[in-house]
């Protein structure tokens, strides 16, 4: 039976395909292509023929009980934005000097390196200030404020003069100024021992304390 089935669709196949003239299809979209009622009752009968030859399992794509994956096995959902592979490393990036200081009226480099606590040698080579000017070196310069690095006893105390001690105001001084005078005292360590907010309270022939 099953041989006359193939035999049965062979000759179909020869008088459709020998009986009539084989004529080239024009090219069409294939959203436009659709096939003859011939054709398509050939394709089937050849199908049925060879699945009867050759039975083959149809399994459905999809599993009516699907089963579950474990957890710790699900894939897991990659963004890659943001993630860092530990093997990565960070490109180079240049390190920048981590200190920087603007220069206020009445100080001067040196003081600044005694107030920051680093040695003025190394402060001075940073910015590229020497003995001959120094002294040139203007307010509202910003100075590199070198790390690493503290004041070196050795050319002399940090302090410049000593303290505590008590210190009457002058004309045009400025807390800046003041703490300039002594080296390692902050415009803001004498503020806060003097009760000192604004600039406009410092008036000549007043007496603060110097911590």
């Amino acid at each position: 039976m099953k041989k006359k089935l193939i035999i049965i669709a062979i000759v179909l196949i020869c008088v459709t395909g020998c009986g009539k003239k084989k004529i080239a299809d024009p090219i069409q979209p294939l959203t436009k292509v659709t096939i003859s009622p011939e054709r398509e009752a050939l394709y089937e009968a050849t199908k049925e023929a060879w699945l009867t030859v050759n039975p083959v399992e149809i399994k459905s794509t999809q599993s009516d009980h699907a089963t579950p994956v474990p957890q710790d096995q699900a894939p897991k959902a990659v963004e890659s934005e943001s993630i860092v592979l530990a093997n990565t490393k960070p490109a180079a990036v240049t390190e920048a000097p981590q200190g920087f200081y603007q220069l206020q009226a009445g100080e001067t480099p040196k003081c600044i390196a005694r107030r920051f606590n680093v040695d003025w040698l190394k402060l001075y080579s940073m910015n590229n200030i020497s003995f001959e000017n120094e002294n040139d070196i203007q307010p509202g310069t910003v100075l590199v404020i070198p790390q690493n690095s503290v004041w070196n006893e050795k050319h002399g105390p940090r302090a410049s003069l000593p303290h505590p001690t008590d210190y009457n105001v002058q004309a045009g001084d400025t807390l800046n100024s003041i703490a300039c005078q002594f080296g390692d005292v902050t415009p803001e360590q004498i503020a806060l021992e003097n009760g000192i907010t604004s600039q406009e309270q410092l008036i000549p022939g007043l007496s603060l304390h110097i911590p």
